[in-house]
C-alpha cells in the first residue's frame, strides 16, 4: 500500500478527490492533483 496523500496547506490526510480536483475536509483548501509520471531510467554507463 502506498502512503496516503496529505493536504499541502494543513497536512491533514482527510482529502476528498473529485476527478483531478482535490479538496481538504479540514481547512477547505482546493488544488489540482496531477498524476505523477515515472521518471525515465538512466542508461547504464559501462567503462
Amino acid at each position: 500500500m502506498g502512503r496516503k496523500e496529505r493536504c499541502p496547506q494543513c497536512g491533514s490526510k482527510n482529502i476528498k478527490t473529485t476527478g483531478n480536483l482535490k479538496k481538504c475536509k479540514v481547512c477547505k483548501y482546493e488544488w489540482t492533483g496531477r498524476p505523477r509520471r515515472k521518471t525515465s531510467k538512466k542508461g547504464k554507463v559501462r567503462f
